[in-house]
């Protein structure tokens, strides 16, 4: 039986057709579901991006940054930014900042209004560390009602707890 080489063409035109509609349906497979807009990652936090370094900050302890946050008067913020590290102790989440405590055994510093890694926002209880965790902030110190604090930081490092 000897096959039309019309109908040879149109079986190839068919397969190529369908291949093509095979390779459209994987590529809209690959999209993330959690793209609002282009451009828009805000919920795939999957990944935590990488600590930039940065030489900013002038490095205390928490005692320090105590005595230097004493003269300040109330809801006054200091020109310098202090980085302080400490036990991490999760107080309360106020999107897109946390508000906690950081510990060295002795004393205590409250860390308001403070941001992620890198400056960036906390979109849901996932990033914020663990209770235990060793954490170092940077930010302005200030005081509210005449406690030291540090006021609108950010989180510049977190080591697990042990």
């Amino acid at each position: 039986m000897c096959v039309k080489p019309s109908n040879r063409h149109d079986m190839k035109n068919y397969f190529l057709i369908v291949i093509a509609l095979v390779a459209i349906l994987w590529s809209a497979c690959d999209e993330s579901p959690y793209i609002n807009s282009p451009g828009d990652n805000r919920f795939n936090t999957q990944n935590i991006s990488v600590l930039v370094p940065d030489t900013n900050g002038t490095i205390v302890t928490i005692a320090q940054a105590l005595e230097l946050a004493a003269p300040l008067k109330d809801d006054e913020k200091t020109p310098e930014q202090y980085k302080i590290t400490g036990t991490f102790t999760f107080v309360k989440m106020q999107k897109p900042q946390i508000n906690f405590t950081l510990s060295d055994g002795t004393n205590l510093i409250t860390c308001q209004y403070t941001k992620n890694i890198n400056n960036t926002p906390f979109y849901d209880m996932k990033q914020v560390p663990e209770n235990g965790s060793i954490v170092t902030v940077q930010g302005p110190l200030s005081k509210y009602k005449g406690t030291p604090q540090l006021y609108e930081g950010f989180i510049v490092r977190i080591d697990k707890k042990e």
